[in-house]
């Protein structure tokens, strides 16, 4: 059976089911990360556990696409995904 982490707007805990406290977001590049823009950093305060979450725009801007007009024109698309 699939187990529900998300609670309304929260992330709990995988481990213990805990909701999760928010510890920040941070450049990924201070994560050497290549491939994301935004690392955030979740914490269990009943467990101790740490999530870190990468997230960000890896086709679009990691790949000198400025902005969302030259990426969807690259993509053969509009503003609306079209």
């Amino acid at each position: 059976m699939a187990r529900n982490i998300f609670q309304g707007d929260y992330m709990n805990c995988w481990a213990c089911n805990s909701q999760l406290i928010w510890g920040g977001d941070h450049d990924a590049d201070d994560y050497d990360s290549v491939d994301y823009l935004i690392v955030t950093n979740l914490s269990c305060p009943e467990c101790n556990a740490v999530v870190l979450v990468y997230h960000g725009d890896p086709v679009g801007v990691l790949n000198g696409k400025t902005n969302t007009t030259e990426r969807n024109n690259e993509q053969g698309t509009d503003n609306k995904g079209r």
